[in-house]
């Protein structure tokens, strides 16, 4: 992977897609559970994920794509067990 390559784009890239989806027929108002980006992060830390969306319904919608490099997976990536 390059230094421009995004971790996870086409899995984010569908998960926007559909935000903006729901957000366009459903409109400002939609309740979603409201997740703050330390949340996101902590949650990220103690998964093997490490890439995080943060979706807001708000009266103009807003995503936020949080990024987190997982140390346990390039650990695991290089042991040669």
């Amino acid at each position: 992977m390059t230094e421009t390559e995004l971790v996870e784009a086409e899995a984010s890239g569908a998960v926007i897609g559909a935000f903006f989806r729901v957000y366009n027929r459903l409109g400002f108002g939609f309740e979603v559970h409201r997740v703050v980006a330390r949340q996101v992060y902590n949650y990220l830390r103690a998964t093997n994920l490490e890439v995080g969306l943060l979706l807001h319904f708000g009266p103009e919608p807003k995503f936020y794509r949080l990024y987190s490099p997982n140390p346990r997976e390039s650990d695991q990536s290089g042991s040669s067990d």
